[in-house]
């Protein structure tokens, strides 16, 4: 693409992303004022290569140019010589459309089933289907015998979306002087932004130097984004053959679950004795990462116990929501918080404590660790009843239970309004072993003269990471870490090591590099320096017979009240107890452990303050770990425990249990109103 325009002598254009304020329809008319001097549009047909970004087998608009996908899809882009001016002139630029019918309401037993009045009819619902469902069956035989009394426990667990209260804005920096393209973009996937231009505008990726800028993101911000606004910005910078600034707060949301798990036990001792289990993932408008998100859900909802027959159905469909795919993680937490909370709840229903429930129904069976495989057993028991012995549990779990059923009422709505719940389970991180790129994603290590070593990798060089990284490679070659550096950038082309997410920067990569250092050291001393390995993701070192290895454990346990006059679930103490492989820094994990525990309460609807002054609000955090252990990440199974041991509290404080998160007072109140 050659330069276009010239519009002014202005040093650095600023620009804004007009978005659509319906979620689905037509764009019939665009009302534009007359553009103030140095304005300037970017419109679809200023991308001379293709208006879309590529993932997978999904493609996304740039610039819709009349179809409506969801609320806040990009529509144009203003840009200007400040700030104000593109500000001000956006606002007088309107967009009529046309609006598809209004859909039929839906009916109270598909409301039941997890059915959005959006999805239409049957055949609608049908078509909304993103890819094939992904399925699993089992039956062990070994029926029990036939004077077995069971019981059925039904339910439905809803993960409504949820968009951030504080949008994340993004900012992106574009220079182009006829010969080169540079970019300033934060961004969790480098390599995509890249690709993204070159495909959209046509031109060679030689052509564009990309400098990743520092970012923070609770729930992924920085995956897809910053491809789509980068080929705005590119094509902004090309148009004018200047610099070009564009921020924007995109339409973020995590997908939207639905969960339906029907299981038979026996009435005397609790005993799984068979499970149907549906899920239903909303992805928006473009679903991207389908198969993988399906393939971590499944992960989460088989559950660790021995269970003789059952079958999982995970489908994924599209909707008229902001594409959703990664939000901290891409579902194994939101599936591992219904197991949590569904089995302590059959527990309860056959009046067993769930300590106890869970010890004696651990167990493993093929179709399981053909998608997770969990931490020995023996250790997650051992982590479950030192998470008992540290909160109480069982003590707590059998008063609360005696003192709901008391006839003097606790207030107006309650009879006991106090709750116990636990959770406990294996970590994973990283994409699953069957995850359709894992061939392209690879990362190098070379070995120099004077034991000078340079790791390669687009993951972002963060303090902590990059320690866990180093430390794996000392370990193999005895070589001081301070010798150890990432590649230049500006000298060598960087290895595309996929989207930083997942965890895989403290997870998958560190045992990657481990394996290279070790590969080295067997040929050194034999072979002429320099010596350099690298492998990708689905490398015969890295094999495994299951989608995910689970590298570390977890239990958790949860107490709370329910605040009588505001109905608040207010949560007093987490006990949480963990076992690692290997730590690298004991305070920092332990930090962000809390961090992630209450940044997921207040997500799920906990309240931490109260007006009793001498119940504060308390976190006990205890790790095992082994020094020649693999590292691991816990930040997905935790979020799933946090959540399935807060509804499982909740269940307990209230007259039955909560099954939609997130949690607040007026659920809380219709909850009880129907009881």
């Amino acid at each position: 693409m050659e330069k276009k325009t010239q519009l002014g002598d202005v040093p650095q254009y600023h620009g804004i992303v007009l978005c659509s304020s319906v979620s689905s329809g037509t764009i019939v008319d665009i009302s534009m004022p007359t553009l103030p001097y140095g304005c300037f549009l970017i419109e679809p047909r200023d991308f001379s290569g293709t208006n879309s970004i590529h993932i997978l087998d999904t493609r996304m608009p740039v610039l819709t140019s009349s179809s409506i996908s969801y609320e806040g899809q990009p529509v144009l882009a203003l840009f200007g010589p400040d700030i104000e001016t593109v500000r001000n002139t956006a606002r007088s630029i309107r967009f009529s459309y046309s609006l598809p019918p209004v859909p039929a309401p839906v009916s109270e037993q598909e409301k039941t089933d997890g059915v959005s009045s959006e999805e239409g009819t049957p055949g609608q619902r049908e078509a909304n289907i993103a890819g094939s469902p992904l399925t699993a069956a089992w039956d062990k035989g070994g029926n029990p015998p036939p004077e077995t009394e069971t019981q059925v426990l039904e339910q439905t667990y809803t993960y409504p979306i949820r968009h951030p209260a504080r949008a994340e804005e993004i900012v992106i920096q574009a220079m182009y002087d006829q010969k080169e393209l540079n970019m300033h973009v934060p961004t969790q996937w480098p390599f995509h932004v890249r690709e993204s231009i070159a495909e959209a505008l046509g031109i060679s990726k030689r052509k564009i130097t990309l400098k990743r800028l520092p970012y923070f993101t609770h729930r992924d911000a920085y995956v897809i984004w910053p491809s789509l606004l980068g080929v705005i910005a590119a094509a902004a910078a090309m148009k004018v053959g200047g610099k070009v600034s564009l921020s924007h707060e995109p339409a973020h949301a995590n997908p939207l679950m639905t969960i339906h798990r029907r299981t038979v036990f026996a009435s005397s001792t609790g005993k799984p004795l068979e499970e149907t289990v549906t899920a239903d993932i909303d992805q928006g408008a473009f679903p991207v990462f389908t198969q993988e998100m399906q393939r971590q859900v499944m992960a989460g909802l088989l559950p660790p116990y021995n269970l003789p027959k059952g079958s999982v159905i995970v489908t994924a469909r599209k909707s008229s929501s902001p594409p959703a795919s990664f939000h901290g993680d891409l579902g194994y937490a939101t599936a591992v918080s219904s197991t949590a909370v569904h089995y302590n709840a059959v527990a309860r229903a056959a009046g067993i404590s769930p300590i106890d429930w869970k010890i004696k129904n651990l167990g493993e069976y093929p179709v399981r660790t053909g998608f997770v495989t969990s931490e020995k057993f023996s250790i997650l028991r051992d982590i479950i009843n030192e998470t008992a012995e540290k909160s109480g549990f069982q003590r707590k779990h059998a008063a609360f239970e005696l003192q709901k059923q008391r006839k003097n009422r606790y207030s107006t709505f309650l009879n006991y309004a106090k709750g116990i719940g636990c959770s406990a389970g294996a970590g994973i991180s990283g994409f699953s072993s069957s995850f359709e790129l894992a061939d392209k994603f690879s990362v190098s290590l070379r070995l120099e003269e004077k034991d000078k070593v340079s790791f390669n990798t687009s993951f972002p060089l963060n303090g902590p990471s990059e320690n866990i990284w180093k430390n794996m490679i000392t370990r193999e070659l005895d070589i001081d870490p301070e010798s150890i550096l990432p590649v230049d950038e500006s000298r060598e082309e960087l290895r595309d090591s996929g989207p930083a997410v997942l965890s895989a920067n403290s997870g998958r990569l560190p045992r990657m590099f481990r394996k290279l250092a070790h590969d080295i050291r067997e040929r050194r001393f034999k072979e002429p320096l320099p010596l350099e390995a690298s492998m990708t993701f689905r490398s015969p070192a890295m094999a495994s017979h299951t989608e995910f290895e689970g590298t570390s454990g977890a239990s958790l346990a949860i107490e709370l009240d329910i605040d009588t006059i505001t109905l608040h679930p207010v949560v007093r103490h987490v006990w949480a107890v963990f076992s690692f492989g290997y730590v690298d820094d004991d305070k920092l994990l332990r930090t962000r452990i809390r961090q992630t525990i209450v940044h997921t309460l207040r997500e799920s609807g906990a309240y931490f303050d109260n007006r009793d002054g001498n119940k504060p609000f308390t976190i006990d955090i205890t790790i095992h770990n082994t020094e020649d252990g693999a590292p691991a990440s816990v930040n997905s199974i935790l979020r799933g425990l946090v959540m399935g041991a807060f509804l499982s509290a909740l269940g307990q404080a209230l007259p039955s249990g909560m099954s939609t998160i997130p949690v607040t007072s007026a659920l809380i109140l219709d909850h009880i109103r129907e009881e």
